[in-house]
């Protein structure tokens, strides 16, 4: 309860704050424009200092644990978290099918899973023969690319700018000092001399000041030079097949039991709560996530399927080999947000300039046509499809593509984005995890921000005048 003697204010002031701040009356009544005239403030709350800085500390070893254990259990977290993703894409499709065809779970699970197996095999089977044909033809068309390459009035630039380097190099190195007769001293003659410049000058000043050693080379016993190269990028991809191969086959597992047993699974968590308020709030947030997080994967694959389409157009139209390649390429690379777009740019450039027939200039157009279509689909198509509720920020999506890609990999790249959507729905439909939705969608106009501000002081001041004892 707070006092007469504690509400007034002290004459004298705090000798540690400024004369014009001590000249300031404390708060001690909530101010007509924000209450009731006559409350009181309530009391302030006591906080230990020790406890906010413990758990701080808990708070970041629980966040390093939580990226330890996502590294290291990748091989079960990340087929688990693909299948959950795709469970709740093709969970729709599992409820049309008992609504309408009377089909129990476990049959459009299983539905569900042989169609979409279906549908990627017949995938790889178009695409089986360009991307052979493609990969058989690299050798040539690299010889080709060199040679013409070579023709390039830019490398030839490149070229002069070489030896005129090189030149200058061997005229520095023909006017070194070359001191003789001193011992330990190694003459610019002596090929030990170019050995120890490749070391560097620190192991030549130790050679020096060594004195009576001398380096001798034997000129008719050649040097056994061991050269160790990096795998292949064939070999790599023969290498890590087996473990990809594993990790989707878990990956279908987990798929058909979420897709069958998801509500079995979801009753028994919602069965916990203590109270019926609890687990109808539960119920309600969960279908509102679930129906967002859906609406979301459903629309950005169709968005993606149709920017494939439209690229595919587009190289067949500049004339590019292998159009259907190019195009479930793009589609692939539109799911991981700004990187994806120029690596596919890079990707269909090279591709255009292998071939004997482009120039430099007829090559530069394909990337310029895949980089306009993908502007058109990034700044016009996506945000009227989805709006601006499921807007992200550019900062948190390419933090999101950093983290995943690193702990998870290519794979870890492609789920980074429909993590952080999902993320971003669940914390829009729970009311005090709203402020992290806000932080990671993109920036408020002055309209957004002034209406976020207002809500946030009308809640601020209810709780406030909650608070106050009646008189």
């Amino acid at each position: 309860m707070t006092t007469a003697s504690q509400a007034a204010p002290d004459p004298a002031g705090s000798p540690d704050l400024p004369a014009e701040l001590n000249a300031i009356p404390p708060l001690t009544s909530i101010p007509p424009e924000l209450g009731p005239p006559g409350g009181t403030l309530p009391p302030p709350r006591p906080i230990d200092p020790g406890w906010t800085a413990r758990t701080r500390a808990l708070e970041v070893l629980a966040a390093l644990a939580v990226a330890y254990t996502l590294f290291f259990a990748r091989a079960v977290l990340l087929p688990f978290t693909l299948a959950f993703v795709l469970a709740l894409l093709f969970r729709p499709v599992v409820r049309y099918l008992r609504k309408r065809w009377h089909l129990n779970e476990y049959a459009g699970a299983a539905g569900v899973l042989v169609g979409t197996l279906a549908l990627l095999a017949f995938g790889m089977f178009l695409l089986a023969v360009p991307a052979e044909d493609f990969v058989r033809g690299i050798p040539d068309k690299v010889d080709a690319a060199t040679i013409k390459l070579q023709n390039e009035r830019l490398f030839r630039s490149f070229q002069s700018l070489q030896r005129k380097l090189n030149s200058s190099g061997e005229i520095s190195a023909a006017k070194r000092p070359n001191p003789g007769g001193e011992p330990g001293e190694i003459s610019g003659e002596d090929p030990a001399y170019a050995a120890l410049g490749a070391v560097g000058p620190a192991a030549a000043a130790e050679v020096r000041e060594a004195g009576g050693v001398e380096l001798q080379l034997d000129e008719e016993t050649p040097a056994l030079v061991v050269e160790e190269r990096p795998p292949s990028l064939l070999n790599r991809v023969f290498n890590d097949a087996p473990e990809a191969l594993g990790g989707f086959a878990l990956a279908f597992v987990f798929l058909y039991f979420l897709l069958a047993e998801g509500d079995a699974i979801l009753n028994n968590v919602i069965g916990l709560l203590p109270t019926i308020a609890d687990k109808r709030e539960a119920v309600g947030l969960t279908r509102a996530a679930e129906k967002g997080v859906s609406r979301y994967l459903m629309l950005v694959s169709i968005i993606n399927a149709a920017l494939g389409v439209c690229i595919g157009i587009a190289m067949w139209l500049v004339g590019l080999p292998n159009p259907v390649l190019w195009g479930v390429m793009a589609g692939l690379l539109n799911f991981i947000p700004y990187v994806g777009a120029f690596v596919g740019a890079a990707a269909v450039f090279l591709v255009a300039y292998l071939e004997p027939e482009f120039s430099l200039g007829e090559a530069a157009l394909a990337p310029l046509c895949y980089m306009g279509i993908n502007l058109l689909e990034g700044n016009f198509v996506t945000p009227a499809v989805l709006g601006k509720t499921i807007a992200l920020n550019p900062l948190m999506v390419l933090l999101s593509l950093a983290f995943w890609g690193w702990i998870w990999g290519p794979t870890g790249a492609v789920l980074a984005v429909p993590l952080l959507s999902m993320t971003k729905i669940v914390c829009e439909d729970v009311e005090f995890l709203r402020p992290l939705a806000m932080l990671l969608g993109p920036r408020m106009d002055s309209e957004r921000l002034t209406a976020a501000a207002d809500t946030a002081k009308t809640d601020a001041v209810g709780t406030d005048v909650a608070a106050v004892p009646a008189a």
